[in-house]
């Protein structure tokens, strides 16, 4: 499990770095977050024209969604083992402890399942973007928000909850 992770995730840094790069190279300013976090539908559907006029901004804008997709099937798979690891490693200590950990083992695997929830609203708010974009102008921002927000939110926990459980099964087998 800890070679597929350390690939995942050296693939997401990777991909991110490429990300950067791109904008830099065009030398066009471009923070993807101005399009996931609008302030209102009037002001994502006036980027999306913003952008849908210029041609530069337009190829750009399209790169960064393929690109995404790239990053995006690294990045939860990564979350998603990297807790499924830490369940593994709670699962020897509690051999050697004579411990269950049942809880923290199932939040891992909760956490980890989600990471496919996160991985979909992900791909879907790129295909809606990919759609406005191609149609010049937004037409619902129904849920897209919360989508994002959810993305956002089961990726974070899922790696703190991950993290701390790697943290703790190193402490427990350092306190043996």
């Amino acid at each position: 499990m800890k070679p597929l992770f350390w690939t995942l995730l050296l693939a997401t840094i990777f991909t991110a770095g490429f990300m950067r790069s791109d904008a830099h190279r065009r030398a066009i300013e471009f923070n993807i977050m101005d399009f996931e976090w609008p302030e209102s539908e009037t002001q994502l559907d006036s980027l999306i024209v913003e952008w849908r006029v210029d041609p530069a901004k337009r190829s750009l804008l399209s790169n960064q969604l393929r690109i995404d997709y790239i990053f995006m099937s690294v990045l939860f798979p990564a979350i998603l083992i990297f807790c499924l690891w830490a369940r593994k490693r709670l699962a020897t200590v509690s051999v050697i402890l004579k411990r269950q950990f049942r809880t923290i083992r199932l939040m891992l695997l909760i956490a980890a399942c989600s990471q496919v929830l996160a991985w979909l609203f992900d791909f879907c708010e790129n295909a809606r973007l990919e759609t406005w974009l191609m149609a010049g102008s937004v037409d619902q921002i129904i849920l897209f928000k919360e989508m994002v927000f959810s993305k956002f939110s089961i990726g974070i926990i899922g790696f703190l909850i991950g993290a701390g459980a790697h943290l703790y099964a190193w402490l427990l087998s350092k306190a043996d």
